[in-house]
C-alpha cells in the first residue's frame, strides 16, 4: 500500500533526505581529501 503524504510531509521528507546526503558526502569528501602538513608535535608535555 502506498502511504500518501501531505505537502508539509513532503518537504520535511525532502529536506531530511538532502540534509543527510549532503553531510555524507561532505564527510566522505573531507575524509578521502589527502591532508596537508601535519600538525607540529607538543613539546614538553609529556614523558
Amino acid at each position: 500500500m502506498l502511504a500518501t503524504l501531505t505537502l508539509t510531509g513532503w518537504i520535511f521528507m525532502l529536506a531530511s533526505t538532502l540534509s543527510v546526503a549532503t553531510v555524507t558526502i561532505w564527510c566522505f569528501a573531507k575524509v578521502l581529501t589527502e591532508p596537508g602538513e601535519p600538525p607540529e608535535p607538543h613539546i614538553g608535555l609529556g614523558p
